[in-house]
């Protein structure tokens, strides 16, 4: 079975979501985070896709990116998977298959849903129980939106987070705010992504 061609966004932004294979680690410690982190940075600087939130969990990756053609978005991401695996290759003599298949995009149609789909990624943490509030994660781009850290991979905000207040203070309360409030978006990507991975 062939498989399916990937769906242009109507926004140009992509929910982006890679699985170690067979619900493998990927991040081995803090090392493994940083070198993905690079490798994210020179990938998406190579085809002019910018990052706007993210989160980077052990065994599996969320990538909320900006592409002007979904061609650059496949090769930018073509070029990180290939790089940090060759990176885990030396690293840890790894031999055989990382990634489980194929990355995963899903389209964002509406701006509505681009900071629903921000909240889904930076709370991934505190769902999985590996901390007790989202600001103690390092690999997340949840700190660079409520203060003025910066995040491990720099990101460029979405139109509706600069239009959630007027000064800088008065949106990073607002998100913070946001982030913490239950939200539709949540459930349907979990959804979706149960359906698409043998793992959620």
């Amino acid at each position: 079975m062939g498989r399916h061609p990937r769906r242009p966004s109507e926004t140009g932004y992509y929910h982006v979501v890679t699985r170690g294979n067979r619900r493998q680690t990927v991040f081995h410690q803090a090392a493994d985070y940083t070198a993905y982190c690079e490798v994210v940075r020179a990938a998406y600087a190579t085809y002019a896709v910018r990052l706007a939130h993210f989160c980077l969990m052990p065994n599996h990756t969320h990538l909320l990116a900006w592409a002007a053609e979904l061609s650059q978005l496949s090769q930018a991401m073509h070029q990180l998977q290939r790089r940090y695996w060759f990176y885990m290759r030396r690293q840890y003599r790894l031999t055989g298959h990382l990634w489980q298949g194929r990355y995963h995009s899903f389209p964002i149609e509406s701006e509505a849903y681009l900071l629903e789909a921000a909240r889904y990624i930076e709370r991934n943490p505190l769902e999985a129980k590996l901390v007790t509030t989202l600001a103690e994660y390092p690999w997340s781009s949840y700190t660079a939106y409520i203060s003025d850290r910066r995040p491990p991979i720099p990101v460029t905000p979405t139109p509706l987070y600069a239009g959630l207040g007027p000064t800088p203070s008065k949106r990073r309360e607002a998100y913070r705010v946001f982030v913490d409030t239950p939200q539709p978006y949540d459930r349907s990507m979990r959804q979706k992504l149960q359906r698409v991975t043998t793992y959620a």
